[in-house]
């Protein structure tokens, strides 16, 4: 049985090709990343928190890019942006670990920030680990699988040519 021109451009594009589909995820995205926002900000005063909040963030640019095209949405969100992302994430997580060794306490000791006089230390030190480390290094991470995983395999023969 052999696929029409329509079946062969969806697959070809990597994206459906939907009215209802594109409106549907232009009307619904921003809902969805204000709440994976909000679980973010809230998140170490209230159940949920960065992880939470960067997968529904995560998951926002991955419906996006099912429904208007995963080469057009990963021409956009560039690789490059992505690796920047986890490692802004990882660098922030990492000083604010360590910045508790430098203050004589032990790695994420965040009485640190009291010391320093800021009041609610503790609660900001880990707002600074949740949204500046955990959530960077979700989104970059997950978006940056979906993308790899969706750009396909191309096999190799021994020599190095393509199959």
């Amino acid at each position: 049985m052999r696929r029409d021109d329509h079946e062969l451009s969806i697959i070809k594009d990597h994206c459906i090709d939907s009215l209802i589909i594109e409106t549907t995820i232009r009307f619904v995205a921003p809902f969805v990343l204000t709440y994976g926002f909000f679980m973010t900000f809230n998140g170490a005063s209230t159940p949920g928190g960065a992880f939470q909040g960067g997968t529904i963030v995560a998951a926002t640019i991955l419906m996006i890019a099912f429904g208007l095209g995963i080469d057009d949405i990963r021409r956009k969100v560039k690789g490059s942006y992505l690796i920047d992302l986890m490692i802004a994430g990882s660098l922030i997580f990492s000083i604010i670990g360590l910045m508790g060794l430098a203050f004589g306490g032990s790695f994420f000791n965040h009485q640190f920030f009291t010391q320093l006089g800021i009041e609610n230390g503790v609660k900001w030190s880990m707002e600074a680990v949740e949204v500046g480390g955990v959530f960077l290094i979700i989104v970059g991470s997950f978006v940056g699988l979906f993308f790899v995983i969706g750009s396909g395999f191309k096999p190799f023969r021994t020599g190095g040519e393509e199959l």
